[in-house]
């Protein structure tokens, strides 16, 4: 699986320099996109003894997304989750409408990023004091690429107690 996700990482990062295609972007639901991306996770996250907690309201507005485009960067998302979730072992899902937006918050209980690594790690190749082996260094490089080819953003707060990913992605509905 680490081999896989790291060749994908590196071959997804280098179909990105090609301009975005809007035309690709649907309005879909982020409930469902959730449900269909935890569905690949879930005999890792079960085997592995995580504690998964998701609050994706199907009430929310639907996003515009390319539905490969944000299987990647969910994906990347948890995957991160995964690796640095520690002894503690959870991951939390929550989206909440946010204005025009509509933020999605990937959170686990791990390691931390470090304070002064923190603006650093959406950069490409970036690795950090407390990353483990085998992992690319693409990882929010891409989710912050395809959160801003979707109009939206990427916002990270993180502590020696976890790390919360924020992405927000332009609703379809105006508040």
């Amino acid at each position: 699986m680490l081999f896989r996700s790291l060749l994908n990482n590196l071959l997804a990062y280098a179909r990105m320099t090609e301009a975005p295609d809007p035309e690709q972007h649907e309005p879909s639901e982020l409930a469902e996109l959730v449900r269909i991306s935890l569905r690949d996770w879930r005999w890792q996250l079960e085997n592995g003894g995580f504690t998964l907690e998701v609050d994706v309201p199907v009430t929310l507005p639907r996003v515009r997304v390319d539905r490969t485009g944000f299987d990647l960067l969910l994906d990347n998302l948890i995957a991160n989750a995964v690796a640095y979730a520690g002894e503690r072992r959870w991951i939390g899902l929550r989206a909440q409408r946010q204005g025009a937006f509509v933020r999605l918050d990937v959170a686990d209980h791990g390691i931390g990023i470090p304070a002064d690594e923190l603006a650093h790690v959406t950069r490409k190749f970036f690795r950090g004091r407390r990353s483990i082996p085998g992992g690319s260094g693409l990882g929010l490089a891409i989710v912050k690429r395809l959160a801003e080819e979707h109009g939206g953003t990427i916002d990270i707060e993180s502590s020696d107690s976890g790390t919360t990913v924020s992405v927000s992605l332009p609703s379809e509905e105006t508040p």
